[in-house]
């Protein structure tokens, strides 16, 4: 997956959507292609401090000087804003230099817009909710990195005890008719 990520010296209004410029020539070569405007986009201030924000919503081309282009911001509202410090974790995972000394500082503190393959959404939603990439991390088993997923598993997170096997049993029924297995802890 792709994501354009734009770093804003002034940083970025608080409005949930507006109009900003931006430097031309600090934008991508192909930045009037339509497509990069189909793609979720990483609004970040200049620096990775923690009263630095970050926000995912869209964005649009809608001019251009020889100078500046026009864009229109809109923030996804529904995802939280977090702090750059923390984005940080999730850094290399989503296709982002490691904050550091030499080159890969300018990745983080020089105003520019950039087209990154990663997982923006999954890093974002894991840094919001307090995870890390190596944060709850099991003990006892190995899971797989990344995780893989079985859209058609179901869990069913009950007691064991005989009294609950005609419950059970109508949740495999009802999995079953949509296609999906479930397990329970005590089958796996």
């Amino acid at each position: 997956m792709k994501f354009n990520r734009i770093i804003r010296g002034l940083g970025w209004p608080e409005a949930p959507q507006g109009e900003v410029e931006f430097p031309s020539d600090r934008v991508p070569k192909n930045a009037s292609d339509p497509e990069l405007a189909q793609l979720p986009t990483l609004f970040m201030a200049e620096g990775r401090e923690a009263d630095k924000l970050a926000r995912v919503g869209s964005i649009k081309l809608i001019g251009s000087s020889s100078k500046t282009i026009k864009l229109r911001y809109q923030y996804d509202t529904t995802l939280p804003v977090i702090t750059q410090d923390r984005l940080e974790s999730v850094a290399t995972e989503i296709g982002l230099s490691a904050y550091g000394s030499g080159r890969d500082r300018f990745d983080w503190t020089h105003t520019h817009w950039s087209v990154v393959e990663g997982d923006l959404y999954r890093a974002i939603l894991r840094v919001a909710l307090g995870g890390s990439p190596s944060a709850n991390v099991p003990t006892v088993f190995a899971v797989s990195t990344p995780p893989r997923i079985d859209l058609l598993q179901a869990s069913a997170m009950m007691p064991f005890s005989g009294g609950f096997s005609a419950v059970y049993q109508a949740i495999v029924d009802a999995a079953a008719a949509l296609g999906m297995k479930c397990n329970r802890a005590d089958n796996i």
